[in-house]
């Protein structure tokens, strides 16, 4: 699930890297048009690494989890 979000993202992020090329290009850096690409583009980074620092910290929680599940194994097999 994340993966295709983060894909997604991704995907839009080069799609508005692309406009960006093609509107500075056609009408400067310094256009309204390139200014509000430019933020659009921002904004869709942002959301990426927002997302793949999400994911980062559930993997980090999932992991945390998992060991406290075995130690308690441990302990109550070292309890018998």
């Amino acid at each position: 699930m994340l993966d295709l979000k983060a894909q997604d993202l991704w995907g839009k992020v080069e799609g508005l890297r692309e406009e960006l090329y093609d509107v500075v290009d056609g009408k400067g850096i310094n256009s309204p048009e390139a200014i509000q690409v430019r933020r659009n583009l921002d904004e869709k980074v942002n959301e990426y690494y927002r997302l793949k620092e999400w994911a980062i910290r559930l993997t980090e929680i999932a992991i945390l989890n998992i060991k406290k599940l075995t130690m308690k194994e441990v302990e109550k097999e070292v309890e018998l």
